[in-house]
């Protein structure tokens, strides 16, 4: 298992919760853990349909 670095730029603006403000649920738990087991997406990132 590899501790990768999540990669905010890049999935923030296509998350499902884009329009949600980071301070709260689910944002705020994804932006406090900087790091993810074997990916770069943040933990809580759903695709935007």
């Amino acid at each position: 298992m590899i501790n990768k670095e999540v990669n905010f730029q890049y999935y923030c603006p296509r998350c499902l919760y884009s329009e949600v403000k980071e301070t709260d649920m689910p944002c705020d738990e994804c932006l406090e853990s900087g790091g993810n087991e074997d990916s770069h997406k943040p933990i809580n990132f759903k695709e935007k349909k």
